[in-house]
């Protein structure tokens, strides 16, 4: 059943129940060829993060120097699409805070997710710059001493 309750604005199209669950779709501001860029986008940082504490775990058991650069690169790319994901999300962020649409809640979560998610990173790359990438240390391994307890 369509609900009635909520406001609707331009950026949510429909607004459904079911099974108790509220479902929104939201046309997103920035497409290509008919398909969200912010999507599209998303994939890359959390790929190359992955990676990058894939490499850290395997620097610390094999001691290659190798893996550290591979995860310190990782992450360099990973903060620039970061970037490109933060910026192609921006106008739909922007369009739901102007609309004051049910999707507010999680729309700002997600921001405060990505931006603490960018902050965290910078300050990996920036505790990796303080070392020597050529004779790295497993002290020096910062984004697994943040994962791993």
């Amino acid at each position: 059943a369509v609900g009635t309750d909520f406001p609707l604005g331009r950026s949510v199209s429909f607004l459904k129940k079911r099974e108790g669950a509220i479902l929104l779709h939201m046309e997103s501001r920035l497409k290509l060829f008919g398909h969200p860029i912010h999507t599209m986008v998303v994939g890359f940082p959390i790929g190359l993060y992955t990676t990058a504490l894939a490499c850290d775990a395997l620097y610390l058991v094999l001691n290659d120097a190798f893996w550290f650069r591979m995860a310190y690169w990782a992450i360099v790319f990973g903060l620039v699409t970061h970037l490109a994901a933060i910026a192609t999300g921006l106008p739909d962020f922007l369009a739901i805070m102007r609309e004051r649409n049910p999707a507010r809640r999680p729309a700002r979560s997600h921001v405060i997710f990505g931006v603490s998610l960018l902050v965290v990173q910078v300050l990996n790359i920036a505790v990796r710059n303080a070392g020597d990438l050529r004779q790295a240390a497993p002290s020096r391994c910062p984004s697994l001493s943040i994962s791993l307890p």
